[in-house]
């Protein structure tokens, strides 16, 4: 194996391991419509140009975990129901999406 190959290893895993290991808190809602506006706002978080690789590895973890407990609550996931109601409660589109308002409307 050749230095620069291993370099570039080492590089990813230290970055991949920074991004696992941040603790965050999160909003948990309250009613079926918040889960869903949660839902909403980090599906279009994460899937914005507008945000960071990491920004959107941070987002789409948040998703996982909205949707993991909304299934377990026995709830189907409509992602355009979720959408909507992300533009509802937080004014939040693809339109308009920043790290700032994705930020604000998940975390505590």
């Amino acid at each position: 194996m050749t230095l620069k190959p291993l370099l570039a290893l080492i590089i990813m895993s230290t970055s991949f391991g920074y991004a696992s290991a941040a603790t965050i808190e999160i909003k948990d809602g309250k009613d079926l419509i918040e889960q869903y506006s949660l839902v909403g706002v980090a599906y279009v978080c994460a899937e914005s140009e507008e945000l960071s690789t990491l920004q959107r590895l941070e987002m789409s973890q948040i998703l996982d975990h909205y949707v993991k407990k909304m299934r377990q609550d026995g709830v189907s996931v409509d992602y355009s129901i979720a959408r909507g109601a992300a533009e509802e409660k937080f004014g939040i589109t693809y339109g308009n999406v920043n790290y700032q308002k994705c930020e604000k409307a998940l975390k505590i």
